[in-house]
């Protein structure tokens, strides 16, 4: 058995390594495009750059008109990384399809995987009726409908609060009404407060967990539902946070000092530990308006205050709520804004909530 010598280089030595192959995006396509029409480089040179063969510098440029074409109907949908020009096999109904999304979203209509496969279906029934692709087959299945969202810029995510059931024409209406009110009072951002509620549920299990390889699922545990309600309170420019005020069921929780002074927290009790109007009435009197007086005094301010609130029962006590020299008062949002101009509910609830869970 013979052996090569020592000198003698092998079969593999010498030659050049095969070139790795790379799909350029339609906007690197681009990019190659004007480099090639407008620098000094050669097509190798360019080729070399990107890191593909010299062949597609001139393939780019003899399709140019498409690619630019392509390029900015996916730039329409927010699509940057679309890598071919091959096109649909069904281009009026996704397009028609495409549409009809637009026109649910609009109007807040949740559109899931399932209704957007069985309105593909339904659309090329319609099309199939006007003598446009007779005889074709299609099947709306996942991995289309997977295509489909990414060919769009679609994606699907989880519906989050209730901005789809707000009343918009209630707020358009509202924010003059409010706007004359601070005017007439003579309100600067630190005088203007806002204040709202919501439940907490303080014995809540997580609702993922870690499994071995071999479970498909994991056995749910009955949930513990015991609630209690707490409720922020800041102005405008956050120079004044109120503290918390918190409800419970218990007068004198054990777990809890007696002195309730010594809490971060203002503590008070219910029944169902429910916001109703005593409580928030006395809230309003003893902690909002001796709060907001001290804070005019300390900063050289008339003491005077405007607290938005929204229209829940338990901030009505059937006569207009204010102090008793009627320079702090409260203002109620219309039913239905709550995810438009409650800013406690939008933010800060939430942040709270977060920092609970997270303890």
């Amino acid at each position: 058995m013979s052996h090569c010598g020592e000198g003698m280089d092998s079969p593999a030595e010498g030659k050049s390594l095969k070139r790795k192959h790379v799909t350029l995006t339609l906007a690197q396509k681009l990019d190659v495009i004007r480099e090639a029409e407008s620098s000094e480089l050669s097509h190798e040179q360019i080729a070399k750059k990107y890191g593909i063969g010299s062949s597609s510098v001139g393939r780019f440029l003899k399709h140019k008109e498409a690619i630019k074409s392509k390029i900015e109907t996916y730039r329409e949908y927010g699509v940057e990384e679309r890598r071919t020009l091959k096109v649909q096999s069904f281009p009026l109904l996704e397009q028609a399809l495409f549409v009809w999304i637009l026109q649910q979203r609009n109007a807040n209509v949740i559109v899931s995987a399932e209704v957007l496969k069985a309105k593909a279906q339904q659309l090329l029934v319609n099309f199939q009726q006007h003598g446009c692709y007779e005889g074709c087959h299609f099947l709306a299945s996942n991995g289309w409908a997977r295509r489909f969202r990414h060919r769009f810029g679609l994606r699907t995510v989880v519906t989050a609060g209730e901005k789809a059931s707000a009343d918009l024409e209630a707020y358009t209406s509202f924010k003059p009404v409010l706007m004359k009110k601070i005017l007439d009072m003579g309100l600067n951002p630190s005088q203007l407060f806002n204040a709202d509620e919501s439940a907490i549920f303080i014995k809540l299990i997580a609702s993922r967990t870690v499994v071995l390889w071999d479970e498909k699922a994991a056995a749910g545990r009955k949930l513990n539902r015991i609630r209690y309600t707490f409720m922020p309170c800041s102005n405008m420019d956050g120079t004044l946070k109120l503290k918390l005020m918190f409800i419970g069921t218990s007068e004198n929780p054990r777990d809890l000092p007696r002195n309730k002074e010594a809490l971060p927290v203002s503590y008070y009790n219910a029944k169902k530990a429910w916001m109703t109007r005593i409580l928030f009435k006395k809230w309003f009197d003893d902690e909002f308006v001796p709060a907001v007086r001290k804070f005019s005094e300390e900063n050289g301010l008339e003491p005077k205050a405007l607290l938005v609130l929204d229209n829940c029962s338990a901030h009505h006590i059937g006569c207009d709520l204010r102090s008793d020299d009627g320079l702090i008062e409260v203002i109620y949002l219309p039913p239905n804004v709550t995810s438009e101009c409650q800013p406690m509910d939008q933010a800060v609830i939430n942040a709270i909530k977060t920092r609970y869970k997270k303890s």
